[in-house]
């Protein structure tokens, strides 16, 4: 049968007359059909150049392959292909892990965060934009947060968050040339997430706590990272920041008019996690520029090393816009 043949519309509704029959693509063959006996799959391309998971799965004939005559089944497929099955394989493990982990935490569904393991770079996307809208997030390198809580109650507690987390944890007051940091070492990822980062409130902020949150859990049971440093700033003293443009920049340069062999020299905040994971928290003073009532708030900044693939996990997330 063949897909320019009448009978070749639907092969799902037509008898086979032969034992043996050969179904070639096209309409016939559309999203969403079964093929019962489906023992060869032969699929050469793309339905498109960047195509969408849910139509590569719709297409995977062999999803319908039955156990008892396994021994003949065949696929065969591009090495395109075959990447992003597996890719999609991936991301179909990662988020029944991720639903079944939500289940044992007794949390409801509205509050599963919907990470999908998806690199949309390799063109492969979640579904159409007119079913959903997604965009990719990919921690690497610094992920600081700019747009800060300005309500002074919220702002308030987060801090009492902060400083309370610190104060309860043996940490080191470590001097980088004329800056002295509190450093809390190896502090276990799942402390972070539950005595931190799960209990300050970031709504209306550009700092994604319930994604950043759930990439770092998968990594934790990824057994990838079981602790991170984590760095008090300044050792909880308020630094301030004036606001432009809605943002605020909480991160410290270098020393200005020093060289790096001054032991005064001081290298910015950004280049203090010798290249591995780090969590810094910022207190901020929000003064000057935009802000229109002065506040003590909160800021973080988490660095993941850029090209480890232990940490190279791309998700991709609803986009509210």
């Amino acid at each position: 049968m063949v897909n320019s043949l009448p009978a070749g519309r639907d092969p799902v509704g037509t008898p086979f007359r032969l034992p043996n029959n050969i179904l070639i693509g096209g309409n016939m063959l559309g999203r969403g059909v079964t093929v019962e006996g489906l023992a060869v799959t032969y699929i050469t391309r793309r339905a498109t150049r960047d195509t969408n998971a849910d139509t590569m799965e719709q297409r995977a004939r062999w999803f319908g392959y039955k156990e008892g005559y396994l021994d003949v089944c065949r696929i065969y497929l591009t090495s395109q292909l075959r990447d992003d099955y597996t890719q999609l394989l991936q991301h179909e493990d990662d988020f029944w892990d991720a639903l079944d982990r939500t289940h044992r935490q007794g949390l409801s569904v509205r509050d599963w965060p919907r990470l999908l393991r998806l690199n949309v770079a390799t063109g492969v996307r979640p579904t159409r934009t007119n079913v959903a809208s997604f965009r990719q997030f990919r921690p690497e390198g610094w992920y600081v947060q700019n747009r800060l809580v300005e309500e002074e109650s919220r702002a308030s507690s987060n801090v009492g968050v902060a400083r309370g987390f610190f104060e309860r944890r043996p940490t080191e007051a470590r001097t980088f040339g004329n800056v002295t940091h509190l450093v809390l070492e190896r502090c276990p990822t799942e402390e972070l997430i539950s005595d931190l980062l799960a209990r300050v409130d970031t709504v209306g902020t550009d700092w994604e706590s319930t994604y950043v949150v759930e990439y770092l859990a998968r990594l934790v049971v990824g057994g990838r990272l079981p602790s991170l440093d984590v760095l008090l700033m300044v050792e909880g003293r308020a630094r301030e920041r004036a606001k432009s443009g809605g943002r605020v920049n909480p991160m410290q340069g270098r020393s200005p008019g020093r060289a790096p062999a001054d032991p005064q020299y001081y290298p910015g905040d950004d280049n203090l996690h010798g290249g591995a994971p780090q969590l810094q928290v910022h207190i901020i003073q929000m003064r000057g520029g935009e802000v229109t009532q002065e506040v003590t708030t909160t800021a973080f900044a988490l660095y993941i090393p850029q090209n480890d693939t232990r940490f190279d996990l791309r998700y991709v997330v609803r986009d509210p816009q």
